[in-house]
């Protein structure tokens, strides 16, 4: 699935940044008809906000488009069984999507 790819696109590309301090945890989980995949990875910056990130253009990269999330939310608009929330809390960024299976 194309959003999974962006996100550890994203997970990767903050990993390079982080160096030694990089971390990336991946949780599948399934149970009555739905699917969850949670993606967690350490970051550098703590104090972004998530709307903001949303939107198309946002980067910390230098020389980056800035459309990773932007494409997540495009992609899943034509289905009403995707949930996706993301969140920074304590150095890390969660990217979690349950779905309908």
């Amino acid at each position: 699935m194309r959003i999974l790819g962006i996100t550890y696109d994203n997970a990767i590309e903050e990993s390079l940044e982080l160096g030694d301090e990089a971390r990336i945890d991946t949780m599948v989980y399934r149970e009555n008809g739905e699917l969850e995949i949670e993606i967690k990875n350490r970051c550098r910056i703590t104090d972004l906000i998530i709307q903001d990130m949303r939107k198309s253009g946002f980067t910390t990269k230098k020389n980056h488009d800035g459309l990773g999330l932007a494409n997540i939310e495009e992609l899943s608009q034509p289905y009403n069984d995707i949930f996706i929330n993301y969140q920074i809390k304590d150095g890390w960024f969660t990217f979690l999507m349950v779905m309908s299976i």
